[in-house]
């Protein structure tokens, strides 16, 4: 398994990923997300199996030294590690 920080290149595959999901929602797409860069450093990541297949999207912010669920997503239970 890999983690992959986001970066714009991923757009069109993140914004993908929920859209064909069972249970996506229009908040995991980048864009929405995009919408408060003002207020949040993002720090979203991707996981990919070993043959580069996206197995899932972290929605992610970061604050100093703290990583959190993305801060700015109301309906995401609020969580964060420190590293």
């Amino acid at each position: 398994m890999t983690i992959i920080p986001y970066t714009s290149e991923f757009e069109k595959e993140w914004d993908s990923f929920p859209r064909e999901s069972k249970i996506g929602h229009f908040f995991f797409q980048h864009g929405y997300m995009e919408y408060h860069s003002g207020r949040f450093k993002d720090a979203s990541l991707l996981v990919r199996d070993e043959r580069q297949k996206l197995l899932g999207l972290l929605p992610a912010n970061h604050s100093g030294n703290i990583l959190h669920t993305h801060q700015g997503l109301r309906s995401a239970v609020s969580s964060s590690m420190t590293t």
